[in-house]
């Protein structure tokens, strides 16, 4: 989640107005939400929301969250997926599925992606324009950076009409959530009780409404922003992302299938499926950006990488077991592909993951000698 600012004539307004008075107004802690009004609401809306995540010719790949506009498009903000070379979506329950950009703009932190498969989450409904006031009780839901499960923050609307700076761009009328969000939750959406989106998460803010200016809350985009960006860019052709220098041409640019057993970590299981999603497309200098430095030097050089990599089409990744502790997981899967001569083979791969910048990258191989199908 990026860090706003507000805007200069805001800011020197504000310095004045308390340079005059004799007194500081006590600080004051968030109103509390009564949990009962939105128990239902993360199991009727957490299934449309999703984690994102993306390979980058810049090297470490990027995260954040989104959320089911329709059967195939999903809303985030634009500091999630620009520069992505190759994007990936997954929804609580569902294997991960790639998409493409069809929209983008950055002055308003706002992105469109389409998927390539249907999506199971059902579409959320976008509130209308004028309905949200302050005072209005929300929750936020997205996917905190490193963690499988789906996050979610109590919080009020402390304003309707907040200007800052965002993504390096001036912004007005935006929602002030009234709650710290962890890093990850950008893109998600700010729901009500009946589970209708109020806005869509972009940035942090300290100090706003009385609070602390060392406590963060959450600045959201308004649903009249949302709803006219998703009405022109939904029918928009995709957007071609640059190629990385050093690609290869691709034999096949098919994503291989996952199957997770039961327990496996599907955060960690999700880095591996991007992984070979990218090794079948042929991007092999963004795939080299999810190891970690300490693999890289490992693995050689990336001529070398690539000579032991390439050659091969990932069909399945079957995820026997992933688990985590803390800052590290370990993975057993078996790799299903096959050769440019058509012949099939299964592998038995150990890995071993480190979090790195709130995203799982691959510390360690350890592979069996392939066998037949």
């Amino acid at each position: 989640m990026r860090t706003g600012r507000r805007g200069v004539g805001v800011l020197v307004a504000a310095t004045l107005l308390s340079g005059c008075s004799l007194f500081s107004p006590p600080l004051r802690s968030p109103q509390p939400v009564d949990p009962t009004t939105f128990a239902g609401v993360p199991a009727r809306a957490g299934g449309s929301v999703g984690r994102l995540l993306s390979t980058s010719c810049a090297g470490a790949p990027m995260a954040g969250s989104g959320f089911v506009v329709d059967a195939h498009h999903v809303l985030t903000a634009s500091h999630v997926v620009g520069g992505a070379r190759q994007v990936s979506l997954r929804l609580t329950g569902a294997a991960p599925v790639l998409g493409e950009i069809v929209g983008i703009d950055a002055t308003t932190d706002t992105a469109l992606v389409r998927t390539t498969a249907a999506l199971a989450g059902p579409p959320l409904e976008l509130a209308g324009a004028g309905e949200t006031t302050t005072g209005t009780e929300v929750e936020a839901l997205g996917y905190p950076l490193g963690d499988a499960e789906l996050g979610t923050a109590l919080a009020r609307l402390t304003s309707v009409s907040e200007s800052a700076v965002v993504n390096d761009h001036p912004a007005q009328d935006l929602l002030v959530v009234d709650a710290t969000l962890r890093v990850g939750m950008s893109g998600g959406p700010v729901v009500d009780a009946q589970a209708r989106v109020r806005g869509m998460v972009v940035a942090a803010i300290g100090g706003r409404g009385g609070r602390d200016s060392t406590a963060s809350v959450a600045l959201a985009l308004p649903t009249a922003l949302l709803a006219g960006k998703v009405e022109a860019w939904r029918t928009a052709v995709a957007l071609a992302p640059d190629a990385c220098a050093g690609e290869a041409s691709s034999t096949s640019a098919r994503a291989p299938g996952l199957t997770l057993h039961d327990g496996a970590d599907a955060e960690v299981a999700h880095t591996l499926w991007l992984l070979g999603s990218s090794l079948n497309a042929g991007q092999y200098p963004s795939a080299w950006g999810m190891l970690t430095a300490g693999q890289q030097g490992r693995e050689g050089e990336l001529a070398a990488w690539i000579s032991r990599t390439g050659g091969q089409t990932r069909t399945e990744i079957e995820v026997l077991r992933a688990t985590r502790d803390g800052d590290r997981a370990t993975a057993q899967a078996r790799v299903r592909s096959t050769g440019a001569d058509g012949s099939c083979r299964s592998q038995a791969v150990g890995y071993q993951l480190r979090l790195e910048r709130g995203i799982w990258l691959i510390d360690g191989v350890d592979a069996d000698e392939p066998a037949g199908c």
